[in-house]
């Protein structure tokens, strides 16, 4: 069987010509070199993306959690905020969402409950930012948002910039 198909082959071949035999080995040459080389190379570099994005996730939790430890507000937190303000950090970080530094005020007006304001700038993409607040909403009653706003640089990026304004009521202070 397999020498008629070597003289099927050899017959073919001297019907080709110099120029069809030489075409037919340079085709030859470049299916070897596809299956030696190209599809090697085809793995290493799908390896190479995942370790990539991989790598890419790793340094991006670094710089979370070195932006949270620097998130420190200058005046020393009540109990009860810190704890508010680690829930919805976790949250965050739960969605996948980068927060960047926010701002927090603290309005006493006296005869009313402690507010802080909290203005928090994020980044990513919409189901993210909307799963993000309904969790952050959710995990803590005194947590109340104020404003949404949502911005695109370009239709075809996935990552919106959000700013988000909630309110975190406070018990009284002594």
């Amino acid at each position: 069987m397999m020498a008629r198909m070597l003289d099927i082959l050899l017959y073919r071949a001297q019907h080709l010509g110099r120029i069809g035999g030489l075409g037919a080995a340079l085709i030859a040459a470049a299916l070897i070199a596809e299956a030696g080389l190209v599809r090697p190379m085809q793995a290493e570099r799908a390896e190479l993306a995942v370790r990539n994005e991989r790598l890419l996730q790793e340094n991006r939790a670094q710089a979370r959690a070195q932006e949270n430890a620097q998130a420190q507000p200058a005046l020393p937190l009540s109990p009860a905020a810190e704890a508010a303000l680690r829930q919805l950090f976790q949250a965050a970080e739960e969605e996948g969402l980068s927060l960047d530094q926010g701002d927090y005020r603290l309005t006493d007006e006296s005869g009313t409950a402690r507010r802080y304001q909290l203005t928090l700038p994020v980044t990513g993409s919409y189901p993210a930012i909307r799963a993000f607040l309904a969790k952050a909403l959710n995990n803590d009653h005194a947590l109340a948002l104020n404003a949404v706003q949502l911005r695109r640089e370009a239709i075809e990026e996935a990552d919106l910039d959000a700013v988000l304004r909630f309110t975190l009521y406070l018990e009284e202070g002594p």
